[in-house]
């Protein structure tokens, strides 16, 4: 392996069960106060960073002894703390780097380690383009074999380019256990670790369809209520297994329990029910399960009560109008005749007003009244400064802290369907 010349000590942070590697963003539950006493050294003496390193899998002790533990790991970067209950924080870390700790010592109320970075550079050679290309092809087959992937995965992995990237993108995303991913990645090069992956990528294929051609037969003479009842007691020892028993499900079974009292569309009923099975077959420290959970959170608390459609009162409209603007008569007028449209064409969309002029001519006042006249909520968007799409539209749910654009956001806000939405500064954007 390849060594910076720069020898440093770097706080611990023990694992369990999860690697973060370089470039992947990965939240983590702590609660060990030496753990914690960790995480505060890195951000107090360590500009952020913290090491991460597996313990060893036959190993079951809360916190592990130093012999307990890989000697090779990432060297990551704290980007967020968030206080949770019982004294735990849930903190948010960027994989940066491997790393080799020639010494691992328990000096302090933590663990600590002496050693450098791991140089990772790519091979450009012919039989690591080849490597990389096959790598490419057998993880996309792999993941539409297990049929627990989006198109949003599989263009992420075209879409890199480093090679180690791509092999640790594959380790993420093909199910090995703690052991087999720390071999890989204490191969001293890319083309080793990637014959090591595809090696475990063409067992775990063979598997899977040796298990469905098995499944197929026993199940085509089990009916459909024995088929279901078998498939949830398998699922349930699944999940014991991996202690994560109910986690999920429990989930589930209140987010499902609380969208039924929903007076949803069938596009959206549709829409949270496949999010729902997707739900329970994500691993609780995935970081798809939390843009999930934050998904179905977002449906939960958006409004989903029918608009009403109010007789709207021209007189009395045209009297708000007066009582909150003095002159302004064409304007009015203007406004009048669009109320009037709404009222005698209500099953059709009315055209958009669009008010033109300097700050403080009464832009934002007359929609005010306008909502007033309506008897609906009146909330103002402005998009002066806006540089980027997403921001309006929402971000593609594709990571930890995507949200929807500032009109849903707004919606959820004013808690309610009836509102009347005023775009501000449309001609900054």
């Amino acid at each position: 392996m390849n060594y910076t010349a720069d020898y440093e000590i770097i706080p611990i942070l023990p694992l369990k069960d999860i690697h973060i590697f370089p470039h992947v963003v990965m939240p983590v539950i702590v609660g060990l106060q030496k753990s914690l006493n960790a995480i505060e050294a890195s951000v107090n003496d360590h500009n952020s960073r913290i090491l991460c390193l597996m313990q060893k899998e036959q190993i079951k002790a809360d916190y592990p002894e130093p012999a307990q533990l890989y000697d090779i790991g990432f060297l990551c970067k704290i980007t967020q703390i968030i206080k949770m209950p019982e004294k735990k924080i849930r903190v948010l870390l960027y994989g940066e780097s491997k790393f080799y700790a020639s010494q691992i010592a328990d000096t302090f109320d933590f663990l600590t380690a002496f050693g450098s970075n791991v140089i990772e550079e790519d091979d450009n050679s012919v039989e690591s383009l080849i490597l990389k290309d096959k790598l490419l092809n057998e993880c996309s087959n792999y993941l539409k074999l297990t049929r627990n992937v989006k198109p949003e995965l599989l263009n992420h992995l075209k879409e890199l380019k480093n090679f180690n990237d791509l092999l640790y993108f594959v380790c993420m995303n093909v199910d090995l256990n703690i052991e087999q991913k720390q071999n890989i990645i204490a191969l001293d090069n890319f083309n080793n670790k990637a014959k090591e992956v595809l090696k475990h990528i063409n067992e775990k294929s063979n598997f899977i369809q040796l298990q469905r051609s098995i499944d197929s037969q026993v199940f085509g003479k089990i009916s459909k209520m024995q088929r279901e009842h078998y498939l949830s007691e398998q699922l349930k020892t699944i999940h014991k297994e991996l202690g994560i028993e109910g986690d999920a499900h429990s989930e589930a079974a209140n987010f499902k329990e609380k969208f039924s009292k929903l007076p949803l569309s069938y596009e959206a009923v549709k829409k949270t029910e496949d999010e729902l099975k997707k739900f329970t077959r994500i691993p609780i420290h995935s970081p798809e399960y939390y843009v999930v959970y934050n998904y179905l959170t977002w449906v939960l608390d958006l409004p989903w009560e029918k608009p009403e459609n109010r007789k709207i009162d021209i007189q009395e409209a045209e009297n708000i109008l007066n009582q909150d603007h003095y002159g302004l008569d064409k304007i009015k007028e203007r406004i009048l005749e669009y109320l009037a449209v709404i009222q005698f064409n209500a099953l059709n969309k009315s055209q958009i007003l669009c008010f033109v002029g300097p700050p403080g001519v009464g832009k934002t006042s007359l929609g005010k009244s306008i909502a007033r006249a309506l008897g609906r909520e009146f909330i103002r968007l402005s998009v002066g400064g806006v540089t980027d799409e997403s921001e309006i539209r929402g971000h593609r749910k594709t990571y930890i802290g995507s949200m929807p654009g500032i009109i849903i956001q707004s919606l959820k806000k004013a808690g309610t369907i009836n509102t009347l939405i005023m775009i501000d500064e449309i001609d900054k954007l």
